[in-house]
């Protein structure tokens, strides 16, 4: 009997603290259904959600940003181009992403530190190593010249940027 008097208690203090409370007050404003770019001198929705795009654009593209690179490291890194593209011209924009990581190999890179991305079309691919506290990269242009040079970590965590930025 006590614990039916006890949950009779207990639903009534619930139902009566609930029967207090109606629906929120309706907020002066209305809530913002879209994004919009600012656009100075122009009138503002109120249904907008304003941005500065200069500042979204730079936010998207952050993802490549190069890393702060220690001076010595950029320097070892730098020292390497010259065996790198000794190594690697010889091979050309048509050699195969296998013979490019096997040549990399032989100059002392551990395939964990190679990064090879696929190809763009435009003949070659872009490949990265890293050296230990930087970063070579290089592809082949259209020319088909090797460009190779030493840099930082990008900010996507590698030496280049994920597939599909």
């Amino acid at each position: 009997m006590k614990r039916l008097a006890l949950t009779a208690l207990v639903l009534t203090a619930l139902v009566s603290g609930c029967a207090g409370a109606g629906p929120a007050a309706a907020p002066e404003t209305p809530s913002p259904t879209a994004a919009c770019p600012f656009v100075e001198d122009a009138p503002q929705d109120p249904g907008c959600a304003y941005y500065d795009p200069d500042q979204a654009m730079a936010q998207n593209d952050a993802y490549r940003e190069e890393l702060p690179t220690e001076p010595q490291a950029l320097a070892d890194a730098e020292g390497l181009l010259p065996s790198a593209r000794a190594a690697l011209e010889p091979l050309g924009p048509d050699a195969s992403e296998a013979e490019v990581s096997a040549v990399l190999q032989e100059l002392g890179f551990s395939p964990e530190d190679i990064q090879i991305s696929s190809r763009d079309g435009l003949g070659g691919y872009p490949f990265g190593v890293f050296t230990g506290g930087a970063c070579i990269t290089g592809w082949w242009t259209s020319t088909p010249e090797l460009m190779l040079e030493a840099g930082g970590l990008i900010a996507d965590g590698g030496c280049l940027t994920a597939p599909g930025h």
